[in-house]
């Protein structure tokens, strides 16, 4: 993909959110949750830029800039906590109390700004969004439903969303046990929704952008034989990732 992207992946902790966001094209992380510094060096990527408010955001932009060689791709996990360090951050700003219900508005052109600056600058955007359970303020509960932890506007800037998912059923077939991830494709910009293929057996980059350009006429029956061949290779994945955390175990710690 030489024009930049804006990809949005979300769903429960431990799916495989951050190895995903890792997998696109020379990627640096943003890491808003300090948990990224081990699977960036499992995965032998650059050292993830820890960020705990706003100001810490402006400075690593800084920083990512100036990296040589450049990275192409920026990766915030977790895009969830942006709202909230720009909701502390205007209200630093404007002289208020934290305690004081924020100017959404404002907050949100902080935050498109911010996500602006990466495509504006040629980047590969990767958002990676924890999910939280559904409140309908109608009926005043929760649904039971899982939906993501995003701000807002987000979705008007995304190519694609991904949603990850336990296990795949089809017409009532098992087609992957509920260990194995699935990517559900709530997006698609490059084909319309019926003729894009709906699940994922495969999403690490380049895999979704292959996918996703192809027009699926597949059938339950195609997913059964792809999930025989993505079976054999998430157990070698494993098997790799297995030996690699053995020798991170006994390199001397940074």
């Amino acid at each position: 993909m030489a024009e930049p992207f804006v990809i949005e992946i979300y769903g429960p902790e431990g799916i495989g959110k951050t190895y995903t966001g890792l997998s696109f094209p020379n990627p640096v992380m943003i890491d808003t949750e300090g948990r990224g510094r081990y699977l960036c060096a499992l995965l032998q990527k650059r050292p993830p830029f820890r960020v705990r408010e706003w100001q810490d955001l402006r400075e690593a932009a800084a920083r990512i800039l100036s990296e040589v060689p450049p990275p192409a791709t920026v990766v915030i996990d977790s895009a969830s906590d942006l709202q909230d360090m720009a909701s502390l951050q205007w209200a630093r700003e404007n002289g208020v109390s934290t305690a004081q219900r924020p100017n959404y508005s404002a907050v949100y052109r902080m935050i498109d700004a911010a996500l602006d600056f990466w495509t504006d600058n040629g980047y590969h955007l990767v958002l990676l969004e924890r999910v939280k359970p559904e409140y309908d303020p109608v009926a005043e509960s929760y649904t039971g439903r899982m939906v993501p932890n995003r701000y807002g506007r987000v979705s008007a800037k995304t190519h694609v969303v991904l949603e990850l998912q336990w296990g795949l059923v089809i017409e009532g077939v098992q087609v992957l046990p509920d260990r194995y991830p699935v990517a559900v494709v709530r997006k698609n910009v490059w084909l319309p929704m019926g003729a894009t293929k709906p699940y994922l057996l495969r999403f690490c980059y380049p895999e979704v952008i292959r996918q996703l350009q192809q027009p699926w006429k597949g059938t339950v029956h195609d997913y059964l034989e792809e999930a025989k061949e993505v079976l054999r290779e998430m157990e070698a994945t494993a098997a790799l990732m297995a030996q690699r955390v053995r020798q991170l175990s006994q390199e001397p710690v940074a």
